[in-house]
């Protein structure tokens, strides 16, 4: 048995929630875990293809570059370089997340 503690709007959206699923909460819960687990597939999927945008202009893959990036080699700024830099980030949190989830 699990026990949360929830403040009570949040319990309350929880028992509308749960009443869609007819109160079983294990078809509820395994529901959302596994929405998750697909939103976080589609959020790397797309943030691949914003990668494969920047591999393809610069010739060089994602992984090369952030390593290079990290170590200073591409000088103090560039709008690409920072906005492929992050979304790179966004992908490993989603990919360990993902990981931690499976």
């Amino acid at each position: 048995m699990l026990n949360i503690d929830l403040n009570s709007d949040v319990q309350d959206r929880l028992k509308k929630l749960a009443e869609t699923y007819k109160n079983n909460y294990n078809s509820l819960f395994n529901d959302f875990y596994n929405y998750n687990i697909e939103e976080h597939k589609r959020g790397m999927k797309n943030i691949e293809l914003d990668l494969a945008f920047f591999e393809k202009k610069y010739s060089i893959s994602t992984s090369e570059f952030y390593k290079n990036f990290n170590q200073g080699k591409y000088g103090d700024y560039n709008e690409d370089f920072i906005r492929w830099s992050g979304e790179y980030e966004i992908w490993l949190e989603h990919k360990r997340d993902l990981e931690n989830l499976q």
